[in-house]
C-alpha cells in the first residue's frame, strides 16, 4: 500500500524570530507511488511554540488568506483557501487540543492522486 510522503523541512523564510512575530507554517505532501489514495486526509500537530487564534464569541482570527485560515495547494492548480471551522469545508485548525496542546490542523483530500505533490500552509505568531 502506497505511504503518502511527509516533509516538514523545507525553505525558511527567517532563521530567528522573537515572541509576537508571525510565521507562515506548511506542510509539503507528495504522493510519490503508482496508486490514487482514497480518503487522504494530514493532520498535524500545531508547533508548541505557535500560537494560533480561531475564530469565537470574543476573538478575531488572524486570516491571511482572504479572509480563510488555511491555504491549500494541490500540484499546479491555484491555491484554495480553507476556514479554521470544522464542517465549512475540507480544512480544521483549532487553538487546543493536539499532541502539544496548542492546537491541529487537519484538510481532507478525499483522493490523492498517484504522483501528486502539494502544500498546506497557516500562519500563527511565536509564542
Amino acid at each position: 500500500m502506497p505511504v503518502a510522503g511527509r516533509s516538514v523541512t523545507g525553505p525558511q523564510t527567517a532563521v530567528t524570530g522573537k515572541p509576537g512575530d508571525v510565521l507562515e507554517y506548511c506542510l509539503a505532501f507528495s504522493n510519490p507511488g503508482g496508486a490514487d489514495l482514497p480518503n487522504f486526509a494530514i493532520t498535524d500537530d500545531v508547533p508548541s511554540n505557535v500560537k494560533v487564534t480561531v475564530p469565537n464569541s470574543t476573538t478575531v482570527m488572524m486570516t491571511p488568506y482572504s479572509g480563510k485560515s488555511i491555504r491549500l495547494i494541490r500540484g499546479n492548480s491555484p491555491a484554495v483557501n480553507l476556514s479554521a471551522a470544522s464542517g465549512d469545508d475540507a480544512g480544521t485548525l483549532t487553538s487546543s487540543g493536539g499532541g502539544a496542546g496548542q492546537g491541529s490542523l487537519t484538510v481532507t483530500l478525499s483522493t490523492l492522486l498517484a504522483g501528486e505533490t502539494g502544500q498546506i500552509c497557516f500562519q500563527g505568531a511565536i509564542r
